[in-house]
């Protein structure tokens, strides 16, 4: 896999929750990388004044799929995201 959500903008989106407040935001990527190390983590807005946590992005639909089913085991609701 080669798509990694690290502030550039892609395709799709693993998505951990989306959150009022940017410090909720923060403790939940603080949460998602003890728990999972592989992911890499970004805080993007999100549809105003929210705050969208991913583990993962990637332009293929089909790697962020494969990450998340992989992940589920440790966050059981993930989902992917369309940006674009």
């Amino acid at each position: 896999m080669s798509g990694a959500a690290n502030g550039d903008y892609y395709a799709y989106y693993v998505v951990m929750g989306v959150f009022s407040t940017e410090q909720n935001a923060e403790r939940a990527v603080a949460q998602a990388k003890e728990k999972l190390p592989s992911a890499v983590c970004a805080i993007l807005p999100f549809k105003g004044d929210k705050f969208m946590v991913t583990l993962y992005g990637s332009d293929s639909l089909e790697e962020c799929n494969e990450f998340a089913r992989n992940s589920r085991a440790v966050f059981g609701d993930l989902w992917v995201y369309n940006k674009r």
